[in-house]
């Protein structure tokens, strides 16, 4: 019988590859002219196009980052759920989405986007998911709207260099805060439940 790491490593490795058709990334038009540049960020008509519930933002948070810098991984177990809008306003960065939902047909697969500032895109992360990214420059800044407002009691992390997604990020030193570097690993959220939101 295999262990839970190793059916964990199973089905991100045949996973891994697969978009996810309920993380959308959304090209927005860029205009820039002698004052500088413009693009929309949302747009509820897009969203509900796509057939997703509407996107009331409780909560807008920025973060600015050091090169090197990896956040996550981050998701809420909300009863109201917690999707998320993301947007690079600074910088670039590599931003990842892994559906922790244990009933999904698309359990821990998972999907990367590279994100540069004012490039016009913008990531919509449904509920059930968990959330990174690596900071590929300097000062990089994330932009995103919350569904549902951040709760301490309610927000849930799995260590970023676990090795099931160690790979994404790449061999170089990275920058990780003591929470995320000491949070659990896939293996023991899918023990404890954790995961399977």
């Amino acid at each position: 019988m295999l262990s839970h790491y190793e059916r964990l490593k199973a089905l991100v490795m045949t996973n891994s590859l697969s978009g996810l058709s309920e993380v959308l990334l959304f090209k927005n038009e860029v205009f820039h002219d002698e004052r500088g540049t413009f693009f929309e960020s949302f747009q509820q008509n897009r969203i509900s196009a796509q057939g997703l519930p509407e996107f009331n933002i409780a909560q807008i948070n920025n973060s600015v980052s050091r090169s090197g810098t990896l956040r996550g991984v981050h998701f809420s177990t909300s009863a109201n759920g917690q999707a998320k809008l993301i947007t690079c306003t600074n910088g670039a960065l590599v931003d990842l989405a892994i559906d922790l939902r244990k009933d999904s047909p698309d359990f821990l697969k998972f999907v990367t986007f590279e994100l540069k500032s004012f490039d016009g895109q913008v990531i919509y992360i449904p509920s059930g998911f968990g959330h990174a990214f690596l900071a590929l420059e300097d000062d990089t800044v994330i932009n995103y709207g919350l569904s549902s407002a951040y709760d301490p009691k309610m927000e849930m992390t799995i260590c970023p260099v676990d090795p099931l997604l160690s790979e994404i990020w790449g061999n170089s030193e990275k920058i990780i805060s003591k929470r995320d570097r000491e949070a659990t690993s896939f293996d023991q959220a899918l023990k404890e439940g954790i995961i399977g939101i």
